[in-house]
């Protein structure tokens, strides 16, 4: 199972101009993906949190009160958005791009650790509550190019081994 994509936007409030680009970046990754869902789920802490997120031009206040009510709406003719909560997420976000707003970093662990994501695309509130699991999965920043992965058992003889020992398992 491929690993998803994890994109951090670094803004620390959420004017009108963060959601769309979240929006963006999402459809870029199901856009690239074949076979798999058309399905984004704008994901808050609780329920009342999208009252704080400010849509811009990407949907209407209309469309974001349809979320809080439970109400799946299109985005373009094939893709969908959806709202839910950390408590309510469960299994749902299989092959599905996750836009998470105000979470922290034991969250995003957690949110990590669903099976079969596309994509992750973090909103953090502030900054700072992230930076562990920015760091450990080496996540790329929106508008920097990717920085190459943090080496994890640097010995590279202690690290042929393991991939040895892992590929007889």
């Amino acid at each position: 199972m491929p690993s998803p994509q994890r994109y951090i936007l670094p803004f620390e409030r959420t004017g009108p101009e963060i959601f769309p680009i979240a929006l963006e970046k999402a459809l870029s990754i199901l856009g690239g993906t074949v076979g798999g869902s058309n399905q984004i789920i704008l994901l808050t802490p609780v329920k009342d949190n999208l009252q704080h997120i400010q849509p811009g031009e990407s949907i209407s206040r209309t469309d974001l009160k349809a979320l809080h009510k439970g109400e799946t709406i299109k985005i373009g003719p094939t893709v969908t958005l959806r709202h839910a909560t950390l408590r309510t997420i469960g299994l749902s976000a299989k092959d599905a791009v996750v836009i998470v707003y105000f979470v922290n970093d034991k969250e995003l662990e957690k949110l990590d650790g669903l099976s079969a994501l596309t994509g992750l695309i973090v909103v953090p509130d502030p900054i700072a509550q992230v930076q562990d699991w920015q760091t450990r999965w080496t996540v790329q920043v929106h508008g920097q190019s990717a920085s190459a992965p943090v080496k994890l058992i640097p010995d590279p003889i202690t690290e042929k081994a393991l991939v040895s020992l892992t590929s007889i398992v």
